[in-house]
């Protein structure tokens, strides 16, 4: 008796993770950026700012991919 308890209650545990899984209904909700002189709504891929005109990207000068103008170290390169 208490395996079978066991057993139902493992059982009931897994339908629940996959009807969680199943029924999410997660919406990817868009960041809104701003620009750091300005505070001006701006694009992810914006090299400049097009209310201040503030550079907001520069060239790797490893790869060449355009990268934030305040990292370091571009993630894209080894």
């Amino acid at each position: 008796m208490l395996i079978l308890v066991g057993i139902l209650l493992i059982s009931v545990y897994s339908i629940s993770k996959v009807h969680t899984y199943e029924q999410c209904n997660c919406i990817s909700e868009k960041v809104e950026l701003k620009c750091f002189k300005c505070g001006e709504d701006i694009e992810e891929d914006y090299i400049y700012c097009p209310h201040c005109k503030e550079r907001l990207k520069r060239a790797c000068e490893g790869c060449g991919r355009m990268i934030n103008i305040f990292w370091r170290q571009c993630p894209y390169c080894e």
